[in-house]
């Protein structure tokens, strides 16, 4: 049963409203020969082994089982062989049309795999064959339609769920992939709304809204969820996990709220429990972008693993306070240690020349950077142009600007203002034109820069400002 026709959002849409005339009880489950299965007991190390077990089951008569067959399915897809997994798929529900457990499993394999339309039409072909949704292909579904952004497919799927009694309050799974949806598409209000219809909250439903929030620039607002989730998981309820607390971190990041972001740190300390990777990459970000500098160096030494953003953050924070020598060998140790810089950290480096006032000491940089064949992105131009501005090198940053070429109204509009502050009035209008002619437009500060060097010019020519 492969699917080769495009999703229609709005003919899913129609069969959910069938879904809730096909409830049933769950399927039975169905008894199995010893055999078959100690054929899929022990694990599983390649894909050689899978397919001699699934040899065994298939000339023991026992592939269509649809637990077995259920099992062959989640095995291919942990090996990462959908295609396999498919074709089990496609084998087994023609003798078992009607079992919920085996088209989850199908659903499962393409979510995980994240072939989210393909999930969907399994869904739409689930529907069409009046097999009724339980409260494990709800959360699958409405997941994958949050990555496709189908909202309004997820909220058919919502209002069938309530009619249904799958969403009854405490099926915390069906709500937290609900409020994951809505936030995920931007209606943060809706999701709030899906979080009130729970009434025994997990840690997962929590954390969606916290992360919801926090992603939808409503950061102060996924604090207070925090706040309200450690308020009422005193008494041995709800405690965070390592996701909320990276939530929570990164909110604190986000509003410069320090303390707060200190009061998580010392919750962590605390507990003992919730650190991950992500966590305290998110506590050194956090600390970074809140400018303690002290934390910022501790958080770094503390991390086992560290990537291009870690070393970026560091590099950030030793730049503006000006290190520059303590730039270049955290930069030289970034290299050394295999990681790639991009262009973020190079703009860092270049920033630590700008603040430490080593106009030589940049020119060089530049230089190694040629012959390094560094990656010239807009964030390094930008940053090499100012660098050049700030350090009185006009002339090197023209230099530089007659090299580029890219279609960014950035270096423009830098160049333009850096003109006009030199006095350089006509060249700072021809490049003003220029730009205009190229269409890469001009914000209103470039318009102001405009007007005040045709003032000047106006009055050095008729010796009166008639602007």
């Amino acid at each position: 049963m492969l699917i080769h026709k495009r999703i229609q959002p709005r003919s899913i849409c129609a069969l959910v409203k069938r879904f809730h005339l096909s409830c049933s009880p769950a399927s039975p489950l169905f008894c199995l020969p010893p055999h078959s299965v100690h054929l899929l007991s022990a694990e599983v190390p390649d894909l050689h082994s899978l397919l001699l077990r699934h040899a065994g089951a298939i000339t023991s008569g026992h592939s269509s089982n649809p637990f077995l067959a259920a099992k062959l399915i989640s095995l291919y897809t942990s090996l990462h062989r959908p295609d396999l997994a498919t074709g089990v798929f496609s084998s087994a529900v023609a003798q078992n049309l009607k079992d919920t457990f085996l088209w989850n499993s199908i659903i499962k394999t393409h979510f995980s795999n994240a072939d989210f339309t393909v999930s969907l039409l399994y869904f739409r072909q689930m529907l069409a064959a009046g097999v009724p949704p339980d409260q494990f292909t709800v959360p699958m579904v409405v997941s994958a339609s949050a990555e496709l952004l189908f909202v309004v497919l997820g909220s058919c799927i919502h209002g069938a769920s309530i009619k249904n009694g799958i969403l009854n309050g405490k099926c915390s799974g069906v709500g937290s992939s609900l409020i994951f949806m809505y936030s995920k598409c931007g209606i943060i209000g809706d999701a709030f709304k899906a979080f009130d219809e729970i009434s025994e909250r997990d840690v997962v439903a929590w954390t969606a809204l916290i992360i919801g929030c926090v992603r939808n620039g409503q950061s102060k607002l996924g604090l207070l969820c925090l706040v309200e989730m450690h308020r009422v998981g005193k008494d041995g309820g709800t405690k965070p996990n390592s996701r909320t607390l990276d939530g929570g971190l990164q909110a604190c990041a986000n509003l410069g709220a320090l303390h707060e972001g200190m009061c998580l740190h010392g919750f962590l300390l605390k507990t003992g429990s919730g650190w991950s990777a992500s966590v305290r990459s998110s506590l050194l970000s956090m600390y970074a972008k809140c400018e303690s500098f002290e934390e910022t160096v501790l958080a770094f030494d503390e991390l086992s693993e560290k990537d291009t953003v870690s070393w970026t953050e560091v590099l950030a924070a030793y730049a503006k306070k000006g290190l520059l020598i303590e730039c270049l060998k955290l930069f030289l140790a970034m290299i050394d240690s295999g990681v790639e810089p991009d262009g973020v950290s190079i703009s860092c480096m270049l920033l630590g020349f700008t603040n430490s006032c080593c106009i030589h000491g940049g020119k060089a940089f530049h230089a190694i950077m040629l012959r390094k064949d560094f990656e010239f992105s807009k964030p390094v131009i930008s940053s090499l142009l100012m660098m050049y501005c700030k350090l009185g090198q006009l002339d090197a940053a023209e230099t530089f600007f007659g090299c580029i070429h890219l279609q960014s109204a950035d270096p423009w509009n830098l160049m333009i203002c850096e003109y006009e502050k030199a006095g350089m009035d006509i060249k700072c209008l021809d490049l003003f034109r220029e730009m205009q002619f190229n269409d890469l437009g001009a914000n209103i500060d470039q318009n102001t820069v405009r007007v005040k060097a045709l003032r000047r010019l106006n009055y050095l020519l008729h010796g009166e400002d008639r602007l």
